[in-house]
């Protein structure tokens, strides 16, 4: 591994090229903390790395971890009572795990726009019909609203539903582990600065 990198976005970068082939690739671990302090974590799709803007229409200085859901879903709700949380991305063929730490950050409604368009015709009747994390009286009912959209919509656009859109994790802290066949597994961390840098730094196993 290359220890000559001062960015944990670098090192980012390097080990998501390095396991392009995991089967763990595309994917990570989005844990929240709801108001009363329960945590819930599930698996999620991993959307990229990519500067936004803010609602000021201003560029923010580091870029956010993206994913996107709908808003009336459980990790939605933990995430506006409280928009601390983490993700951990797990590539067992190479034993290297990445932790990160921060606030989640709704995204601006025109990139969550942008996403839903790209997004294929059954994903985005999916996102119209479902009614996440909710409780339904039947699977049969859902499918035949499905249905219904798909019908309704076949030679359609539809438009992002209000209810869906995206959210980037602003990082704070990132742990780059190595797994070590002597237990001695290599920690690698970065913590942010107050003045905008990153302090690098050696945890024990």
């Amino acid at each position: 591994m290359n220890t000559s990198v001062q960015s944990p976005w670098e090192l980012f970068d390097q080990w998501q090229e390095w396991n392009r082939e995991s089967s763990m690739a595309g994917i990570m671990t989005l844990s929240t903390v709801n108001s009363s302090g329960q945590p819930s974590s599930r698996i999620v799709n991993f959307r990229g790395v990519e500067l936004v803007g803010n609602s000021s229409g201003e560029i923010e200085e580091d870029p956010r971890i993206l994913f996107f859901t709908n808003y009336r879903s459980r990790k939605a709700q933990d995430i506006e009572s409280n928009p601390k949380g983490a993700l951990l991305f797990y590539y067992p063929e190479r034993r290297l795990q990445i932790r990160v730490e921060g606030c989640f950050e709704k995204l601006l409604p025109q990139r969550s726009d942008e996403y839903f368009a790209s997004r294929p015709k059954l994903s985005q009747i999916g996102a119209h019909v479902s009614p996440q994390s909710e409780r339904i009286d039947s699977r049969e009912g859902l499918i035949a609203r499905f249905d219904e959209y798909e019908a309704r919509f076949q030679e359609r656009e539809l438009p992002r539903p209000s209810h869906w859109g995206g959210y980037g994790l602003a990082p704070r802290f990132f742990e780059f582990w190595e797994g070590k066949p002597n237990r001695l597994h290599h920690r690698r961390c970065f913590k942010k600065r107050s003045n905008g840098g990153w302090e690098q730094f050696l945890l024990g196993p």
